[in-house]
């Protein structure tokens, strides 16, 4: 009887206590590295133009790269701009549990601008340097009280002026990102960014400021492929600019629990923006 009275009374119990909390990955740093059974789903910040609002487990590292990323654009005067990229790559490593260091490089850049009536200019280098810290300030590690199936990040960033005039401006630029994910039903994902980067202006001659906006909704389409598309606007002030919106889509495969392959395309939805950028790429962890 007294058994039975001890299970009867202990039934809400079991009832509410849902499943057996996570280990605390707290104490996990660079030098003291997260058991490789406890690391988080592979989250990236490529290929679309919103970042993911997940860090790198700590004392481990993730590269992102483009095979090969292409842009074109032609404005109102006829004037033909490309730009091919090879090889640009996001090297990360996981500082602490909920902090990573980002360090993006484009190793060569081809640029070549067609204006009629005049000879085709072209540019050859090595691009732009940018060292990036992603701050994760809730659900690095799935749902949290208080915050449901949502994560939440800020990502301060520095662009470095490694490139030579004609490919860079030459200038420091900065600035701070702000990701925001949810988990929606019928297994849609929604990704959100809000940014700010003070840049040049087009003559290069003072600072101005782009306010990023972004929305991707992504969903498994089966097994490890998934797809998503992707809105992305820059709304600019003092640098001679004007709105800029495209339209994103593609697609990302899944192989293991620590490599991914993508294939996307960016297409401008007004003609301040480039017309077209499409790019293909991979991203490990290790």
């Amino acid at each position: 009887m007294l058994r039975f009275l001890a299970s009867t009374l202990l039934l809400p119990v079991g009832l509410f206590a849902g499943e057996p909390a996570a280990p605390s990955k707290v104490g996990y740093t660079l030098f003291n590295p997260t058991p490789r059974d406890q690391l988080r789903d592979l989250a990236t910040d490529r290929p679309d133009t919103t970042e993911s609002a997940i860090t790198v487990d700590a004392g481990h590292f993730q590269l992102e790269l483009s095979f090969l990323d292409q842009t074109r654009n032609r404005d109102r005067d006829g004037v033909r701009t490309e730009g091919t990229v090879i090889a640009p790559f996001l090297l990360k490593v996981g500082l602490t549990n909920r902090v990573d260091l980002q360090f993006g490089f484009d190793p060569w850049i081809v640029s070549r601008t067609r204006t009629p009536g005049q000879p085709t200019e072209t540019f050859r280098g090595v691009g732009d340097v940018t060292l990036r810290l992603k701050i994760n300030l809730w659900g690095n590690d799935g749902p949290e009280a208080g915050y449901g199936n949502t994560a939440f990040a800020l990502m301060p960033f520095l662009k470095l002026p490694t490139a030579r005039r004609g490919i860079g401006n030459g200038r420091f630029e900065g600035g701070l990102i702000a990701p925001f994910s949810v988990e929606l039903p019928a297994g849609f994902s929604l990704s959100m960014v809000a940014a700010g980067e003070f840049v040049r202006d087009d003559a290069n001659r003072r600072y101005g400021l782009e306010i990023v906006h972004t929305a991707s909704l992504g969903r498994r389409i089966f097994g490890e492929l998934r797809g998503y598309a992707e809105y992305v606007g820059v709304t600019p002030t003092r640098t001679g600019s004007t709105y800029r919106a495209f339209f994103s889509t593609g697609l990302t495969l899944g192989l293991g629990k620590n490599a991914q392959l993508d294939v996307g395309t960016r297409i401008g939805l007004n003609h301040a923006a480039d017309d077209l950028n499409v790019f293909s790429g991979l991203s490990m962890r290790f």
